[in-house]
């Protein structure tokens, strides 16, 4: 275990720095009167979480016209069967997902732009308020940013054909969680 962390102190430093951040302010969040108030987008993917969890798994019950990608819904719906429904659990899960989402953005912009101003870019990104924000709202970019960047990931490592099979099937999966990543097919 020190061998790992003497090799990866940076990525370490990084995770636990935007952890740090984004718990402190999960917490801070919690108390407020409005963290259990979720309004537009917010409210619409709890609802539909709740229907998925309440047995209508493919929502064939849903009024109107899915215009919402699914990926969001269901993945909160995974975290509400698996912790019961309520605001905090998912939270935290996206708050854990953008910290690693820094250490990814950490370990692409290492590969193509060097050690410094990966470490930089991070840290800017590990302290940028809307990364804070929407790890602890009921949205969609968390999740869409730790896919594509985890599909940016697998396709520059040395991995061969699994690790090009591996970012497709990640970069398919944010594409059902944000459809406009298309662009980034090519």
């Amino acid at each position: 275990m020190r061998a790992f962390a003497r090799r990866h102190k940076l990525p370490l430093a990084i995770f636990v720095v935007a952890l740090l951040v984004r718990v402190l302010y999960l917490l801070a969040y919690s108390r407020s009167p409005l963290f259990h108030t979720h309004v537009a987008d917010a409210l619409y993917h709890e609802q539909w979480a709740r229907r998925i969890v309440e047995g209508d798994i493919f929502s064939l019950r849903m009024d109107g016209v899915l215009y919402k990608a699914p990926l969001y819904p269901y993945f909160l719906a995974l975290i509400y069967g698996l912790s019961g429904v309520g605001s905090f659990v998912p939270m935290l899960v996206q708050v854990v997902m953008m910290a690693a989402s820094c250490v990814l953005l950490f370990l692409v912009a290492r590969k193509t732009l060097g050690e410094a101003a990966a470490g930089l870019g991070a840290l800017i990104f590990s302290f940028y308020f809307p990364s804070i924000y929407f790890s602890t709202e009921m949205e969609i970019p968390a999740l869409a940013i730790f896919l594509t960047l985890l599909s940016y990931y697998l396709l520059i490592r040395e991995g061969g054909w699994c690790s090009l099979l591996g970012s497709a099937l990640v970069l398919g999966l944010s594409l059902l969680a944000l459809p406009s990543n298309v662009v980034l097919l090519p």
